[in-house]
């Protein structure tokens, strides 16, 4: 598959020293979660994430060939329990995902443009919590989930007004559907 890339990004990751980033943003109804691998705040696009440093891990993403939904399982370690609480008392299922490779500077900056690596749906919540420390998994199913859906599409004139409102080639469909007609 063909790779968009900027300039200044493909010549950061084929140099000798590559520092990779990986910036998420977790669309939940209460308002977006953002966060990087790195410490402190990012800005990209208007968007500022906050550094979760290597207490953000993300689980191995698969690219195929073949049209299949992949899953992708976010692990936020050591978060303060008002994410989590916003998180759960929040409706998360079938909200966005998104997440970008990047490169960084030694200072922290971004060099170039990040690449969308995964783009999908929040699915599945789950958390631990012991003494110490919580843990807060986010699993989520890319877009193409939406294959397996079945198309609630009709044939009657107000399915086809959705997506051509001056067409009238299916207003007779529900007067001749019962009609019965002799034939000879």
């Amino acid at each position: 598959m063909a790779r968009d890339l900027d300039t200044n990004f493909k010549n950061e990751i084929t140099s000798t020293v590559v520092r990779p980033a990986m910036m998420v943003q977790f669309k939940f109804e209460s308002g977006d979660l953002n966060m990087w691998t790195g410490y402190g705040d990012l800005l990209w696009n208007d968007i500022t994430f906050t550094g979760a440093g290597t207490f953000l891990g993300v689980s191995p993403i698969e690219e195929s060939q073949d049209l299949r939904a992949t899953t992708v399982t976010f692990t936020l370690s050591g978060i303060t329990s008002s994410i989590i609480s916003s998180a759960l008392n929040s409706n998360y299922q079938g909200r966005d995902v998104t997440m970008w490779f990047a490169v960084v500077n030694d200072s922290g900056a971004l060099i170039g443009t990040p690449y969308e690596l995964f783009s999908g749906r929040m699915d599945i919540i789950s958390f631990s919590d012991d003494a110490e420390v919580a843990d807060f998994a986010i699993k989520c199913e890319s877009n193409a989930i939406d294959i397996r859906k079945a198309k609630e599409r009709r044939y009657t004139p107000e399915d086809q007004k959705i997506d051509y409102p001056d067409d009238k080639g299916l207003e007779f469909i529900p007067k001749i559907q019962d009609i019965d007609v002799v034939w000879g």
